[in-house]
This record gives structure tokens, sequence and C-alpha cells, in this order.
């Protein structure tokens, strides 16, 4: 197993080499990723979406006598492929770092429209079905870098003979002393925080079967606080998380992802406040969720029972039991 911590490996090379970050996307968890880094406000770190821009910023850097680190996010929106990438650093020999945000990699061609299935790849992808293309990639990266045992399990299987696949906890927020002191329930409404994004790989038919089979229980109104949905969402940082949950008395929170997470930044935040949670015990979940705290509460181990709706509705009725045991708790200390 190869761990290392990467934020120190790319902070030691930022201050000796010409950083080229080639990225297209500046939003999201990929692009957190360089933010945390601490490296972009760098004079000699660059980040690059347009294919002339690479190529001078190569040549003006390795005529100049500097060694060159390019870190692969994506080629999506940009210019720039593997043709011309593969041309630079056979010139210019520079090392090339490649960071696993999702199954982008490993699922040419590398296209914009050609993201279906992206998220749940992993599932069907064999050793002897990968691309030319992607074991150049993999081959000639001085380090591929995954988040979670999770990715770096799979792609020691799509990869048994490489040497240079390291596993390194992205960065994110620390453990953190605020959180969610008092999750009561309120006028006899139980309320259910899905505060990632209302898509499919996260779990959106499950939302959707629970929001029209299980609008009450054992007396109890049950209300879906859903972000962009039925509540705003809140400004990518732990202190409007939180307050989106305190707004809206959120007493537990819901991650029914269809496919596994390679990392998942909201779950940071869901860990820190300390909520109840229920959840689907696939990809990185299974090692990040502590299996010994009846507060997270597993719904399914495997990414072939997800539509098992039956299971779903009976654990869920397990979770709101637990919910609710918690409030009679509250409520007995709060008499003395």
């Amino acid at each position: 197993m190869c761990e290392f911590n990467y934020y120190e490996y790319i902070q030691n090379l930022s201050e000796n080499n010409v950083i080229i970050i080639i990225t297209g996307n500046w939003d999201g968890g990929s692009y957190k990723w360089i933010k945390d880094l601490n490296i972009i406000n760098k004079e000699n770190v660059h980040l690059i979406k347009k294919r002339q821009v690479f190529v001078d910023t190569v040549n003006v850097s390795y005529n100049s006598g500097k060694n060159i680190v390019v870190i692969l996010q994506s080629f999506l929106n940009t210019n720039i492929g593997t043709h011309y990438l593969f041309k630079l650093k056979k010139k210019t020999k520079f090392k090339m770092i490649l960071p696993i945000h999702d199954w982008y990699w490993i699922n040419p061609p590398y296209r914009k429209d050609h993201l279906e299935n992206i998220h749940s790849f992993y599932l069907n992808q064999k050793k002897e079905n990968i691309q030319e293309i992607t074991k150049k990639i993999f081959n000639e990266s001085e380090r591929v870098i995954c988040p979670t045992y999770f990715v770096y399990d799979v792609l020691k299987k799509l990869f048994p003979y490489l040497n240079n696949i390291y596993i390194s906890n992205w960065i994110d927020i620390k453990k953190n002393k605020k959180k969610i002191q008092n999750n009561y329930i309120s006028n006899n409404v139980i309320n259910m925080g899905v505060l990632t994004n209302f898509i499919e790989y996260k779990g959106r038919e499950s939302i959707n079967y629970l929001r029209q089979n299980i609008k009450s229980y054992k007396g109890y109104k049950i209300y879906y606080s859903i972000v962009d949905h039925t509540i705003n969402r809140y400004e990518d940082n732990y202190e409007s998380f939180l307050d989106i949950i305190r707004r809206n008395n959120i007493n537990g929170l819901l991650f029914l992802n269809k496919w596994g997470e390679t990392w998942c930044y909201s779950l940071t935040k869901a860990l820190n406040s300390e909520l109840p949670i229920f959840y689907n015990n696939i990809g990185s979940f299974k090692e990040r969720i502590p299996k010994d705290n009846e507060k997270y509460m597993i719904n399914i181990n495997n990414e072939t029972e997800y539509n098992d709706f039956d299971k779903l509705k009976n654990n869920f009725e397990k979770f709101l039991d637990y919910i609710i045991k918690i409030k009679s708790v509250c409520n007995i200390n709060e008499s003395f």
C-alpha cells in the first residue's frame, strides 16, 4: 500500500517547479481540490484550459531550464487533449500527476458528451478492456493519487502492474467544534435533509420513493428538505451548511447514493455536524462513516440492492424510530 501526504508532496513540488494544472472546470469538488492545495496564487502555478497557452507555457518554462509538473484534472471544457499532452511530455520530460476525482480517466474518449457512465463505470470495467490511451496516461504519470481505499482498490485491480498508485485523503475541513447541539422534533414534523445535488447519482430515485410513500409515520409528518428544490442551496462552507440545518430544523440527513462516491465533501460536513445519517454503505462511505455509532444507519451494503425499495422503506422507518427515540431522550433530560 502506497500512502503519502499529497498536500506536502505538491507543496514541495511547487517550491522548485513550474506547476501547470489542466482544468476547464473552475467549480465544484475538483476545483475545491485545487484551492485546498493552497498554491494557486503562486507566480509559478498556472491553471490552463487553452491549448496554445498550455503549449506556450510548457515551451517557455522548458527553454528557461525550469522543471515542469503537469497536474491533470480533466480535459473537460478545454481544447488540449492527449495528442498535445504527450507530444510536449516527450519533448520536455515534464512530470505528470493524476488525481482521481471520479472515473473520468478510465472512461475515454475524454469529451464532455461522453460522461453518461462516469459515476458507475467502476462497476463493470475490467483490466482487459482498458483502452491503450488510458494505459498510457496511467503508465506515464509520476503519481496517481486516490482519495480513498475504495478508489485505490478499483485502480489496483485495473492496473495491477503499476506501482505509482498512491492513497492520500483529500484535504477537507477539519473536525469542527461547532455542531448541531439539539435536533429536536418541532410541531410533530420530522425533517429529513437532502443536502447534496438532487440527481440520479446521489439517489434521486430513492428520495422520490420516500417522498411519495412515507409522508407520515407514527403520528409525525415527514418533510424532506432538498437543496434547490424545497429549500435554497447553501454556500459551499461549513457555516452555511450548519445554518441551513438550523433554519430548517433538520433532524437527520440522507445519503442514499446509487453509486459509490470517491470521496464526498458534503459527507465531511455532515459528519462534523453530528446529525444522524441514513445512508447506502457503498463506495467511500464504507470507510468514511463510523460503524460503531447507532446514529449512522445503513440501508444497503451493495449497489445491486439499490432498487429494493421495500428494504428502503423498512430501513427508513427504523431510522425514523431512532429519530423519535432521540426526541424522547431529549424530553426526559429536559424534565430534570
